[in-house]
């Protein structure tokens, strides 16, 4: 059961369309149901769904803050917490993103996280190179189910600007 909850809250987004799908063929072809009261609920079922999918990060990046300066050669420690608690048994895969630097032209080389799945907070620490160059760069908390090839929810981005010492 816990595991199709957990699909579920990663498939969200799939599931909403599909239900808005089923209720645009059903408007249609005129079915019987149309008058039945939980008929007329499935585009604000889906509605809130979408935005709450925009609006809510259970994931989030306690600390460091967006905007914090860091320097090449620095190790960042990074927290992240799952809200609300129960998330951390539906997706146990918690990690750090570091998708690109927005000022560098490719994925930052040499940047590295490591940490320990020990529970909601998360602890990982991001390891700067000296090499590192100015700019800014971009992180995201990502968390998923064991075997997945995706993030189920992922953080707010949050910016930690590199400055040479």
């Amino acid at each position: 059961m816990l595991k199709l909850i957990a699909y579920l809250f990663e498939f969200r987004l799939f599931v909403a369309s599909f239900l808005m799908l089923i209720w645009a063929v059903m408007l249609a072809i005129k079915h019987t149901n149309l008058k039945r009261w939980w008929f007329r609920l499935i585009p604000l079922a889906c509605v809130t769904i979408f935005l709450g999918s925009i609006i809510y990060h259970p994931v989030v990046i306690a600390s460091p803050k967006t905007g914090v300066v860091v320097h090449p050669g620095d190790s960042i420690p990074v927290t992240i917490e799952l809200h609300p608690a129960f998330l951390s048994a539906l997706f146990p895969f918690v990690g750090v993103d570091l998708p690109k630097c927005w000022s560098c032209a490719t994925a930052p080389a040499g940047v590295m996280t490591h940490g320990t799945l020990t529970g909601s907070p998360y602890r990982f620490t991001i390891e700067l190179p000296k090499s590192l160059p100015s700019g800014v760069l971009v992180t995201s908390a990502t968390a998923g189910m064991a075997g997945s090839r995706h993030p189920a929810i992922r953080s707010a981005f949050i910016e930690l600007v590199v400055k040479p010492k």
